[in-house]
């Protein structure tokens, strides 16, 4: 289970690399098979987000420090956090991805795409 896990975290990352990737790739390839190879890796990254979502709320596993305790079979402190904090941990590691994922994309779009605004 452990070695499961730690295989879709690793997976998680090189399906957000290889989707940069495949966004850079419409300079060189048509446009229509950069999305097909951009939307599949969407897919199959969501999917093993969504797994490792339900792994943490399984293990009641809220922070990086817990999960990685818990992969290297280190004793984890269980801490029960309020629902409020998690959900404002939510919005914020939200927020964050959001805006991380647009300057990457603009980064991008300008410098290898070539747009121009």
């Amino acid at each position: 289970m452990r070695q499961n896990i730690r295989w879709r975290y690793l997976a998680t990352i090189i399906y957000l690399i290889l989707v940069y990737l495949a966004f850079t790739s419409i300079r060189w390839i048509p446009l229509t098979f950069s999305l097909v190879i951009i939307v599949v890796l969407t897919v199959l990254g969501i999917e093993n987000i969504l797994y490792l979502i339900k792994f943490s709320k399984k293990y009641n596993l809220y922070n990086i420090r817990q999960i990685l305790n818990y992969l290297g079979n280190i004793p984890t402190h269980f801490s029960k956090y309020s629902r409020q904090r998690l959900l404002f941990q939510y919005i914020i590691g939200g927020i964050l991805g959001i805006a991380i994922g647009l300057i990457l994309t603009a980064l991008i779009g300008i410098y290898i795409l070539q747009w121009r605004f």
